[in-house]
């Protein structure tokens, strides 16, 4: 099980429960730069190194761990950025994977890049991007380094742009009530789990990681579950990737994209998830 943007695997326990109780076998990991793992700098989203530690994560479940589990038997689930990213290790490993689940999926950067631009509007991104590439000049003399936070308003600095009602879900999500101005939780003392590194605005793989362009490649069947009104993971894209897969099966909620991890859309896709693993899973 992989998280996703700004996230740890503390946001997966909750699933994981839910999995073990259905008789799963349970891998969570962190990437680099992220909650327990190690890494400097601290939060930084770099699309191929969370590729990389993905295939590091399968490896040690298939070496390190085959006397306890059925590697053979080997599922991928991952949610909003991870979403993306098995949709991407399963079509590089084939036949090793048994069943995909995508979650609310960052499948298309193309169309999600769009999105959050046209959200941010024109001064935003002008002061969003100097700030991005003053933290890419101080990259270069080991920082200190430059932070935005992940969520905020649209119109504000925030890598994630949320109208009101996806803002007021991902508080909730977060188990937060208010946000100050800047779009950073204003009652968090532990302020720097909503931040991430500013470079990821002029990051080009940020850019160009589409796993949608891939997803034909992978065999094994996939469910994405899918919000219809996400703003973030545009609702399009999980359309078109289950159309492009060999097989896919396309789950859809009527909610926004962080709904899908509060009560009732929580539930409800987790049990759809589960259907779908003990059918193509085991």
């Amino acid at each position: 099980m992989g998280h996703g943007l700004g996230g740890d695997q503390s946001h997966l326990r909750h699933y994981a429960v839910q999995f073990v109780n259905s008789g799963f076998a349970v891998f969570s990991f962190d990437y680099r730069f992220w909650g327990d793992s190690e890494g400097e700098p601290r939060r930084w989203i770099a699309p191929s190194k969370q590729v990389e530690d993905w295939l590091s994560a399968v490896t040690f479940v298939q070496t390190q761990l085959s006397s306890s589990v059925d590697a053979a038997r080997l599922s991928l689930w991952g949610t909003s950025f991870g979403g993306g990213h098995v949709v991407t290790i399963a079509a590089k490993l084939g036949s090793q994977v048994k069943a995909v689940v995508s979650q609310v999926p960052h499948l298309d950067s193309r169309l999600a890049s769009s999105l959050n631009l046209l959200n941010r509007g024109m001064l935003g991104n002008s002061v969003l991007g100097a700030t991005s590439w003053a933290d890419r000049a101080a990259e270069k003399k080991n920082g200190p380094y430059l932070y935005v936070p992940l969520a905020g308003p649209t119109g504000s600095l925030a890598i994630m742009q949320l109208h009101d009602t996806e803002l007021a879900a991902y508080l909730q999500y977060k188990g937060l009530s208010i946000a100050n101005s800047s779009g950073s939780p204003a009652q968090s003392a532990s302020w720097r789990k909503f931040v991430t590194r500013a470079c990821l605005a002029s990051d080009p793989a940020m850019g160009t990681y589409s796993p949608i362009d891939r997803i034909h490649a992978a065999t094994a069947p996939i469910l994405i579950v899918a919000a219809k009104r996400d703003g973030l993971c545009p609702y399009a894209a999980a359309q078109a990737a289950q159309r492009k897969a060999v097989n896919a099966t396309l789950a859809t909620f009527d909610c926004c994209h962080f709904d899908i991890y509060n009560a009732p859309w929580f539930q409800q896709a987790v049990d759809e998830e589960v259907k779908f693993l003990l059918k193509y899973g085991v």
